[in-house]
């Protein structure tokens, strides 16, 4: 495995520290990490009591050229089967880099629709579909109350403004209610393969 080189640097012309030169050390990196953290920064004191020469680390990542991201070969949603019916869904991938892809089944039903006469009645069990169902849409949520943020200056009275930036992002998807809201939405590690050979040589350095 190569790696990286730090080398430390000094004055030359101070004459306490005339043979100090520059000497590279080599140490390894986590893997797929973007910045090496010092949790204590270099100092070395003068014997003769001048003051303290602090040293300039240079991280050099020349030797060890990153190697491209390997290619998916496959990144799509499952079909799943349940006793219900096949379900399909979709592959959402976030847009920071440290976060994974999800595979995302949304408005997956868990029991009948609570109309008629199973209004106020407990959940009933969910009739059978045939066919793959297209997971990939919210359904309506419950009929709920939503706070009302249009005033923002008379909704920071009442609340502190964090919770009123969250409700900005959260009440677009509770616009849609209905009596009938008795589903799940339902989050997985998405389902990666590489290519074999690509792996092997990321594993090697």
């Amino acid at each position: 495995m190569k790696l990286p080189t730090i080398s430390w640097h000094v004055n030359k012309s101070n004459p306490v520290w005339s043979d100090l030169a520059q000497a590279p050390i080599q140490m390894a990196l986590p893997a797929q990490e973007d910045i090496l953290v010092f949790p204590n920064p270099v100092v070395l004191q003068d014997p003769q009591g001048q003051r303290p020469l602090h040293l300039i680390l240079v991280l050099d990542y020349s030797l060890c050229d990153p190697l491209p991201e390997p290619q998916r070969s496959s990144l799509t949603s499952r079909t799943v089967k349940t006793k219900y019916g096949d379900v399909s869904g979709v592959i959402v991938t976030p847009e920071s880099k440290h976060l994974e892809s999800v595979e995302v089944f949304r408005g997956i039903p868990y029991a009948s629709p609570p109309l008629g006469s199973l209004r106020f009645m407990p959940p009933v069990t969910g009739a059978l579909w045939q066919g793959v169902k297209t997971a990939i849409s919210f359904s309506p949520v419950c009929p709920q109350r939503l706070p009302d943020i249009s005033n923002e200056t008379a909704a920071l009275r009442r609340m502190p403004k964090g919770r009123l930036e969250y409700l900005k992002r959260l009440l677009p998807h509770l616009r849609n209610q209905s009596e009938d809201c008795l589903y799940l939405n339902i989050y997985a590690p998405a389902q990666e393969v590489y290519n074999t050979s690509e792996l092997k040589q990321r594993q090697q350095c």
